[in-house]
């Protein structure tokens, strides 16, 4: 696999991606772009902050981040990105490959700033194909999260390191020492439902800064093979290796069938600041609301809500605390997802916010869910579905609705782009002005027009204070 990358990392050009990749990748940096100038602000970041006043701030009392080695702003960028877990995922691996595709880039840009669009472009791809392909032997079926692992920071390090060898202008060998020696960084652990406290008392948790890991990882890995170490290339698949270490041994037929340019095409945008896992039960929850109000009921008179979900998915929530106790709690709480879901309408950043201060009627209702797992529900999940049951019981009546594929049902329905711009248009409306949005928006659907790197640099210094 080293060696295939390599290969392929060296030669990409932009001219050899397909259009529908083409436009993907320029939809996945929006949506990053205006997830990390959010992100920026948030609980995560502040903590973040902190750390790197810590470790290289100096006398500053707040460090300039773009001041900082490009390793750090990386670090930083991807803390950022993931900070509301609203960033697009695999429905393969569930990694997040852009939370780390886009703070490396941008990193470098200070630095590289004579990057074309069409060269970024490159960079993009590339790293959500050198992220994914291993990401999808650890944590196909999710296997890897449920024994602990987390795909976005174990295979992260590999699109950074590509992302870094290619910009840096990379011999082939080269570039395959900091693959190489990139299997050695990965890091990240599931954890627990428990929280880290941060020095003010927010409630901080682990795994918030793990996009940040990958991001960084990739530069050390860089930076090792530059220094003189290495590993050999068949470090992925030799015993003692990456995959037999993460992954079971009959994992490895997927080797065969590793995919270059698919990857990022199969990723899919989030509307919703909760895992992926809980974007059914949103789906669910809305068409319930729906038939609630079409025959004049009240969805705060529920006096019962049942929610199935797969085994997969159930495992990954069933030990979150009710009320939540920190922001990936509240992220994973089908109680409280679904009530406020059913109470509001929707659940976006304003609503999951609501977790520190619940509104009462979103507490009582959230009370009344039962979360179960489902046998046909697993069948569904094991055929590539993402599927969620959802009853309600109000005055003797049951209200039900059976959620197979939220995604391929949103595909149908909604066109791609404009589900995408009216998310980053709203996220971004929180941090800069209408006209400033709408720019960015267009320069970067028209990304391949750009000569150089400098506007979106300026755009992006601007966007992250």
């Amino acid at each position: 696999m080293i060696d295939s990358f390599a290969e392929y990392l060296h030669d990409l050009k932009f001219e050899d991606i397909p259009g529908e990749a083409v436009q993907k990748a320029k939809l996945c940096m929006l949506d990053n772009f205006a997830l990390m100038a959010v992100g920026c602000r948030s609980e995560a970041a502040r903590a973040a902050r902190r750390y790197l006043q810590r470790t290289c701030g100096g006398e500053r009392e707040t460090p300039d981040l773009w001041f900082l080695p490009a390793r750090e702003m990386a670090w930083f960028g991807g803390v950022a990105c993931f900070a509301y877990n609203m960033s697009d995922t695999s429905l393969h691996s569930v990694s997040h490959s852009g939370t780390v595709v886009f703070p490396t880039i941008f990193s470098l840009l200070r630095d590289h700033a004579a990057l074309s669009g069409k060269e970024l472009i490159v960079l993009t791809v590339a790293g959500y194909d050198l992220i994914e392909n291993p990401a999808r032997i650890v944590n196909g079926g999710m296997k890897g999260q449920q024994r602990g692992f987390r795909p976005t920071p174990l295979c992260g390090v590999f699109g950074s390191a590509g992302i870094v060898a290619r910009v840096r202008g990379y011999s082939r060998e080269l570039t395959k020492k900091a693959l190489a020696l990139a299997a050695h960084l990965g890091v990240g652990l599931r954890g627990t439902n428990g929280m880290l406290e941060a020095e003010t008392g927010v409630p901080v948790q682990a795994i918030w800064f793990h996009s940040g890991y990958g991001a960084r990882s990739g530069f050390e890995a860089a930076d090792l093979a530059e220094s003189g170490f290495f590993e050999y290339p068949t470090v992925m698949s030799e015993p003692g290796g990456f995959f037999l270490a993460f992954s079971d041994e009959r994992d490895l037929d997927l080797l065969s069938r590793m995919s270059h340019f698919n990857t990022i095409l199969d990723c899919r945008f989030k509307e919703y600041p909760v895992s992926h896992t809980l974007i059914p039960a949103i789906a669910a929850a809305k068409e319930v609301r729906r038939q609630l109000l079409a025959a004049s009921r009240d969805p705060g008179d529920i006096r019962r809500i049942t929610v199935r979900v797969p085994r997969a998915h159930y495992h990954i929530a069933s030990r979150v605390p009710f009320p939540p106790n920190d922001t990936l709690a509240a992220q994973l709480s089908y109680p409280f997802v679904t009530a406020a879901t059913l109470l509001q309408g929707n659940f976006g950043i304003g609503e999951f916010l609501h977790y520190r201060r619940m509104p009462d009627a979103v507490r009582r209702l959230a009370e009344r869910v039962d979360v179960r797992t489902d046998d046909e529900l697993d069948r569904h999940f094991q055929q590539g579905k993402w599927p969620c049951s959802l009853e309600a019981e109000v005055n003797g009546k049951q209200y039900r609705h059976l959620v197979l594929d939220p995604h391929a049902d949103r595909a149908e329905h909604r066109p791609e782009q404009e589900m995408v711009l009216e998310k980053v248009k709203g996220i971004l409306s929180m941090v800069m002005r209408t006209d400033e949005a709408n720019e960015i928006c267009d320069m970067i659907l028209n990304l391949e027009n750009e000569a150089n790197s400098g506007r979106l640099l300026e755009k992006l210094r601007q966007a992250v204070q």
